[in-house]
């Protein structure tokens, strides 16, 4: 759970209850849908930026002048990310923040799914101990 997730869950659900929503099943999903929305725009541009550091293929320079491909530790080679702060520099200056949102469909769905069970089994199990709502 980031942050972002239980901070928009628990202000979407006081705006639904606000508008005459009830504390039900209902409410839930439809806060925790939102909270995972909101946690895929946040996190997206991290997700991207850690997935191309660690998937990034390394270069081994050669002698005859073409680069063969790596993997890192066979031989010496060089990255094409020095970090994530190079990476995010050369993401936005090749793609512009489009590029920080590839794949945003896939990531949000995994993202809604987690959280909307994580929440509604939050609530059903603050009901059943009886515990104040979030």
């Amino acid at each position: 759970m980031t942050g972002t997730q239980l901070s928009t869950y628990d202000h979407t659900k006081h705006v639904l209850l606000s508008k005459g929503f009830t504390d039900s099943t209902h409410t839930h999903l439809m806060a925790s849908i939102v909270a995972g929305f909101v946690c895929a725009v946040v996190t997206s541009p991290v997700d991207v930026v850690k997935t191309r550091i660690m998937a990034q293929i390394h270069h081994r320079p050669s002698s005859g002048g073409g680069g063969s491909l790596n993997h890192i530790g066979e031989g010496r080679t060089t990255v094409l990310y020095k970090g994530s702060l190079d990476c995010f520099r050369k993401t936005l200056a090749n793609e512009g923040w489009r590029g920080f949102y590839r794949g945003f469909c896939a990531s949000y769905f995994r993202m809604a799914m987690d959280t909307t069970l994580t929440l509604l089994v939050l609530e059903k199990t603050r009901k059943m101990l009886q515990l104040a709502p979030l």
